[in-house]
């Protein structure tokens, strides 16, 4: 959906980034990848924002984030670690890979629910809903979307399937 050509890495260990990145660069010579010398300096100019963290406190910040930028919250998965303040939360269009999971196990929503800032009704679509089109991403480019995912079984198998399959192909 959107061409990838530059990739912004930030860790609290700078070793960690620098290995990191020179990995992906080796992998993706296509594809220039940089570090920001601070969290708010690497997603500040960002399209797509991807958190891998299992943070026990929020870090993403709502005036970090520029609108139609989109963000795939993977990192925490229980009601007490988050990775996105409730007021980026409340501002943005919401969408989950399972409303029940999402609504057991992601602190990014149920603190700001608990808070009184969102409620369940934040939530605008499940991945099952945005892949059969029972519903659309809204507003596209104009709003902040988030896609917190929690995972699930059936999502690692499906992942599990079409490896399995890409490596019978190789062979």
């Amino acid at each position: 959906i959107r061409p990838i050509n530059k990739v912004s890495v930030y860790d609290l260990s700078k070793d960690r980034s620098l290995t990191f990145r020179e990995t992906m660069k080796k992998k993706y010579p296509q594809i220039e990848f940089v570090s920001g010398d601070t969290l708010e300096e690497t997603v500040n100019q960002a399209d797509i924002i991807c958190t891998l963290t299992t943070s026990k406190d929020a870090f993403l910040q709502k005036e970090w984030i520029t609108p139609g930028t989109h963000i795939n919250a993977i990192g925490t998965f229980t009601p007490e670690t988050r990775e996105i303040t409730s007021e980026l939360m409340k501002e943005s269009d919401i969408y989950v890979d399972d409303y029940e999971a999402t609504l057991k196990e992601s602190g990014d929503l149920l603190i700001p629910i608990a808070e009184g800032v969102l409620s369940k009704s934040a939530i605008l679509g499940s991945l099952s809903e945005l892949v059969s089109g029972k519903t659309f991403v809204e507003n596209q480019g104009q709003s902040i979307t988030i896609f917190d995912a929690v995972g699930l079984a059936i999502e690692d198998l499906c992942l599990a399937e079409y490896i399995y399959q890409k490596v019978k192909e190789t062979k």
